[in-house]
C-alpha cells in the first residue's frame, strides 16, 4: 500500500513498484501492467526512457496527482547508490539507483528489519557499491532540497472513465429535457459508442500489429528482468523463493512463512497450501535494437560465453516454425551477472526460451541457501535466422 509522508507542506508517496521502459507504452499495456501489480493507479516520468510507478491507494485516499519520493531521491543520490532509510515507525525504506543514476526497479520498498538482509543481498555492494545508512533528520534535510515532481495519476480500471457518463445521465433523469431531449441524447450516445467501436477495432488491429511483430532477444530479457525485480520478496507472511520467464509470462514461486492462505499471492496453491505459484504477463518494447553480425551465432555465442569463462551445456535441437521445423542447436548456461548488461540482439538466430533465478530465501531462514547470482538461461540458435524472439 502507498504511503505518505509529508515534508514542508509536500506530500510525498512511498512505496511503490517501479519498471523502466524504453518508451512510453500506451494505456492499455500499462492499465495491464498496473493490474497485475494489483495496484489501483499508474503514473509516467519522461518518455524516452520513461519510467512507470505503479501505486495502491485506498478508495478513500485516492487523488489526482502524486508527488514520488524515490524518484526525486534517486535524481539527488547520482548513480550505483544502495541507501536503508530509517523512518520514524522503526520501518526501513529501501531506495536504490541503476548506473545511469536513476531509480533501480524493485526498490521503494518498506520493510522490516527481519528483511533487510534478504535485500542487501538482491542489491550487492558489487552491483551497488556506494552503501548509505539514512536517519530522520538527514532524510528531512534531503527533502528541503528536493522540488516536487507532481505525476499526474491514471486509474488501473476503465470505471473512472465512465462517471461525466454516469452524472450526465443522472441529471437528464432527475430534471428532464422532455421526451425529445432525451431521444436526442440518445442518438449521441449511440453515435458515441459506434465512434469508440470503430477506435477500439483500429486499437486493437495496431496493437495485434505490434504483438505479432518479432521480438529482439535484449528486449525479451529487459522485459523478463524488469517484470521480476519489481516484484516483492514477501507478501504477507509468504516469501518468493523463485521466478522463471518463459514466453510471454513470467512465474513467480512463493512458500508459506507465517502466513495464511488468505494472504497468499493470486497463484495455483499447492503442497497443501503451503506453495503458491503465481503467472504474470510480461509487456515488451522492441522498437530499437542492435544489428545482428552475419556470422555464424552458434559460434559467436559460444565463443562470448567461453570468453567469459562460462561452458554452455550445447545439444542438437529442432525449433518449429510456421512452415515446418528448423534444425538448430540448443545451448543452457549460467549467466553469472544480470543479463540486461549483455546485448544479445548481436547473436545472430538466437531465440532466448527461459530465465530463471533462485532467490535464496527459505521460509524461517533468510540467511539463504549460498547467496549467488547467478541466472539459469537456455535458447536456441536457429539457422537463417534474425535472432528475433517469436511469440
Amino acid at each position: 500500500m502507498t504511503l505518505d509522508l509529508s515534508a514542508d507542506d509536500v506530500l510525498w508517496s512511498l512505496d511503490a513498484s517501479w519498471v523502466l521502459l524504453p518508451r512510453r507504452p500506451g494505456a492499455g499495456v500499462l492499465r495491464r501492467q498496473a493490474q497485475a501489480f494489483g495496484a489501483t493507479h499508474y503514473g509516467t516520468i519522461d518518455k524516452s526512457p520513461c519510467l512507470v510507478g505503479f501505486f495502491s491507494f485506498p478508495a478513500n485516499r485516492a487523488r489526482r496527482r502524486v508527488n514520488p519520493l524515490a524518484p526525486a531521491l534517486a535524481t539527488a543520490f547520482g548513480p550505483a547508490v544502495y541507501a536503508e532509510i530509517v523512518l520514524e515507525n522503526g520501518a526501513i525504506w529501501i531506495v536504490a539507483t541503476d548506473k545511469a543514476g536513476r531509480l533501480q526497479t524493485g526498490t521503494d520498498r518498506i520493510i522490516g528489519s527481519a528483511d533487510l538482509e534478504a535485500f542487501r543481498r538482491r542489491f550487492s555492494e558489487a552491483d551497488f557499491p556506494d552503501r548509505r545508512t539514512i536517519g530522520g533528520e538527514e532524510l528531512d534535510q534531503l527533502i528541503a532540497t528536493l522540488p516536487p515532481l507532481a505525476v499526474r495519476l491514471h486509474e488501473a480500471t476503465l470505471r473512472g472513465a465512465w462517471k461525466p457518463v454516469a452524472a450526465g445521465l443522472a441529471t437528464l433523469v432527475l430534471f428532464g429535457a422532455g421526451y425529445h431531449a432525451w431521444t436526442v441524447h440518445q442518438q449521441h450516445v449511440a453515435e458515441a459508442e459506434r465512434l469508440q467501436k470503430i477506435r477500439l477495432a483500429q486499437s486493437l488491429a495496431a496493437h495485434s500489429r505490434h504483438v505479432d511483430a518479432p521480438i529482439p532477444p535484449s528486449a525479451w530479457v529487459a522485459s523478463c528482468l524488469d517484470t521480476a525485480m519489481a516484484q516483492p520478496l514477501f507478501h504477507g507472511g509468504w516469501i518468493q523463493t523463485a521466478w522463471s520467464c518463459s514466453g510471454n509470462t513470467l512465474t513467480l514461486h512463493w512458500a508459506r512463512d507465517g502466513g495464511t492462505l488468505q494472504d497468499a499471492p493470486d497463484g495455483r496453491i499447492g503442497n497443501n497450501g503451503n506453495q503458491d505459484t503465481q503467472v504474470l504477463p510480461l509487456s515488451f518494447d522492441h522498437e530499437r535494437r542492435a544489428e545482428a553480425g552475419k556470422d555464424d551465432g552458434f559460434r559467436r555465442l559460444v565463443s562470448t560465453l567461453q570468453a567469459m569463462g562460462i561452458q554452455p551445456q550445447i545439444a542438437e535441437a529442432s525449433a518449429g516454425n510456421p512452415a515446418g521445423a528448423v534444425r538448430g542447436r540448443s545451448l543452457s548456461w549460467q549467466f553469472p551477472t544480470d543479463p540486461r548488461t549483455f546485448v544479445w540482439d548481436t547473436i545472430p538466430g538466437l531465440v532466448i526460451q527461459a530465465i530463471g533465478h533462485e532467490n535464496h530465501l527459505d521460509t524461517g531462514n533468510y540467511g539463504g541457501a549460498g547467496g549467488d547470482a547467478f541466472y539459469a538461461m537456455s535458447a536456441t540458435i536457429e539457422h537463417g535466422s534474425a535472432g528475433n524472439q517469436p511469440r
